[in-house]
């Protein structure tokens, strides 16, 4: 029987060894029956299932489905490394703060190779994009709750690294800013919802079409919950 979540985490922050490297390891130490874009995506959507479970009603039952079949495939040992490597994540992002850590697991295990016509924003770039809007967003949040869009969101890197230069600035966006994103890849837009869901930001992701308007799911961050 594999430990749950919460012991995993407690053992993990003990270690307090905690990095990417560490992540894509773990997935690369794996039995070679799954290539590690199989692997690493099947982790995406363990969690996807799981965080969307938490505050989405709809479609809760084929996510209940969809993971009991992830267990099937992948078996005890797998899915212990699952979880594990989710406790690292959830490790990375309190104690060393928002980044776009899945976009990096992605581009070491040379996943993005794979993903013809992504491309995934470095983080110091999006951080940079920030500081040349922060102050406009800012003076918006003097007037009250304000929405933010992004049409073409990928893992999340470019929100992320709005969120992350707001919270170095001490601006409270959990109470204060709604994020409505979408991709039209779903492997993209899962990545997203899980990284923002870590931040504790209100948001909406989609995964939708943009140029058609065509929407194919649609899910709320657990944020959502206290905006």
């Amino acid at each position: 029987m594999t430990k749950n979540e919460s012991e995993l985490y407690k053992e993990e922050k003990e270690k307090m060894n905690i990095s990417i490297d560490n992540i894509v390891k773990k997935i690369q130490s794996t039995d070679q029956k799954y290539n590690y874009d199989e692997i690493f995506f099947d982790w995406i959507k363990s969690m996807f299932y799981a965080y969307c479970n938490t505050c989405n009603t709809e479609g809760y039952e084929d996510r209940e489905d969809k993971f009991k079949r992830l267990e099937e495939k992948h078996g005890e040992k797998t899915m212990q490394m699952f979880y594990e490597c989710h406790a690292e994540l959830v490790m990375l992002f309190e104690e060393k703060g928002i980044d776009d850590y899945l976009g990096k697991i992605h581009h070491q295990l040379e996943v993005h190779n794979k993903m013809k016509g992504q491309f995934f924003t470095p983080f110091h770039l999006a951080k940079m994009m920030a500081e040349t809007q922060v102050s406009d967003v800012i003076k918006k949040l003097e007037e009250g709750r304000i929405k933010i869009t992004d049409s073409a969101c990928g893992s999340g890197c470019l929100l992320l690294g709005l969120l992350a230069v707001l919270k170095e600035k001490g601006i409270n966006y959990q109470k204060n800013i709604m994020i409505v994103c979408s991709d039209l890849d779903e492997n993209a837009i899962q990545m997203a919802y899980i990284q923002l869901s870590l931040t504790g930001v209100a948001a909406k992701c989609e995964n939708k079409n943009a140029l058609t308007g065509e929407t194919f799911g649609s899910w709320f961050t657990s944020g959502t919950l206290l905006f």
